[in-house]
């Protein structure tokens, strides 16, 4: 499968952004990154909103599990949140 490349957005509420955002710089990257098919280009915050730019060469389903299984592994318990897969072409 050719890589492809898409920015990852996570929304939540702010009570649950507050929770990970201390954790957001350290942990998330370094656990996504534990899967073999994704690397993180680049990561930021705006507007609550947690930002991935990712190369990946999975499903987009896939991306969206490995995200999911990462916020819940390091909140401990199931998090309100909404994941978002917004793919970049390149011209």
């Amino acid at each position: 499968m050719n890589d492809k490349l898409a920015v990852c957005r996570i929304r939540t509420d702010f009570k649950n952004f507050n929770m990970v955002m201390d954790q957001f710089i350290e942990k998330i990257p370094l656990k996504i990154e534990n899967y073999k098919d994704i690397k993180i280009i680049s990561s930021f915050i705006t507007n609550n909103v947690f930002n991935f730019d990712i190369e990946y060469s999975c499903s987009d389903q896939n991306i969206k599990n490995i995200f999911e299984n990462v916020m819940e592994e390091i909140a401990g318990r199931p998090l309100k949140f909404i994941i978002e897969l917004k793919p970049i072409y390149l011209k």
